[in-house]
Formats: C-alpha cells, structure tokens, sequence
C-alpha cells in the first residue's frame, strides 16, 4: 500500500524522464460604465523540466528563481 506524504521521492527507480506542468489563471473585470458587461483575461504557461532538473532544484532548494531561469532557458528537449 502506499501512503502520500506529500513528498516525492528522487531517489526511487522510475521510468519518467520528463515532467509536464500547465498552470493557469483567469482574471475577471468588471466594466465601470456597462455593468452588463466584463472583460476577462486568461492566462496558461506550461513548463517542460527533466527529472535532472528536479534532482537540482531539490538539492538547492533556495535557489534563486532567476538562476533557475537562467539553466532552463533556451533548451528544448
């Protein structure tokens, strides 16, 4: 049986490779002049990590976004 703990574990044998993580966000304005009518925003970003990338971010995990930003820029895989 295998009980969440919230926590994943990277030392683990896993066959994933690569990880897919879409966030989103939507905004809702209201019109001040027509009540009857709003404008909304809608927002997506997906991200592509290897669990290389993981293994990293959990051994520095006060990293500095910027310098995360900075390894993953740019790359394809």
């Amino acid at each position: 049986m295998v009980r969440p703990t919230g926590r994943v574990d990277l030392s683990a044998d896993c066959d994933i490779r690569r990880v897919v993580v879409i966030d989103g966000a939507e905004a809702v304005i209201p019109s001040p002049i027509r009540r009857e009518r709003t404008l909304g925003f809608v927002t997506a970003a997906a991200l592509l990590m290897r669990m290389d990338d993981y293994e990293n971010v959990a051994k520095n995990p006060m990293a500095d976004p910027r310098d995360i930003n900075k390894d993953l820029e740019g790359k394809l895989w």
